[in-house]
């Protein structure tokens, strides 16, 4: 029998990223599905979507601010993909909600998903670290950090046509 320190370290859960397809069959099968989607487009926390505070900027170019506050540089300004819905449940609620449509599933992981979207979409990875509120964390990342509003049109282009989603008529009404 090993001994405890033979025992392999437990591992923290590895994010679970679904595909467009499977996460609008989640969003049409999950009783919040609005608010899930609005996680998967904006890559939002459920604090940052429901505490902190978002709102869609429709002068161009279009895209969403959010006031993430864990730490400096999470106030940031994410591509708007599709419009986001106000939250009309709780966290748990949401949590629920979401893995009854998709077991194991945790909110967590559509922050993860909307990352491996842009990646899927080619955005590149120094916007990407933008997008997600990631200080920088060498050299490169300083020098690659930079005002983003030129690309912010472009990259959700670029990402709607990787979702599959109609480019300009999903957008024609924003809340």
């Amino acid at each position: 029998m090993p001994t405890t320190a033979e025992q392999p370290v437990p591992r923290r859960r590895q994010p679970l990223i679904v595909k467009p397809a499977e996460a609008r069959r989640i969003v049409a099968e999950c009783r919040y599905g609005a608010e899930i989607w609005s996680l998967f487009v904006t890559g939002m926390r459920w604090k940052e979507y429901t505490v902190d505070g978002w709102e869609v900027v429709t002068d161009r170019p279009r895209h969403v601010v959010i006031r993430g506050r864990k730490r400096a540089g999470r106030v940031r300004a994410v591509p708007l993909i599709d419009t986001p819905t106000p939250p009309t449940c709780s966290e748990k609620t949401a949590i629920r909600a979401l893995q009854e449509a998709r077991p194991g599933m945790i909110l967590s992981d559509c922050r993860n998903t909307y990352r491996v979207w842009l990646e899927n979409a080619r955005i590149e990875p120094s916007r990407i670290k933008i997008y997600c509120g990631w200080s920088p964390k060498g050299m490169m990342d300083l020098y690659a950090w930079r005002d983003i509003r030129d690309e912010l049109e472009e990259d959700a282009g670029l990402v709607r046509t990787h979702l599959g989603l109609d480019t300009e008529e999903q957008l024609a009404v924003v809340k």
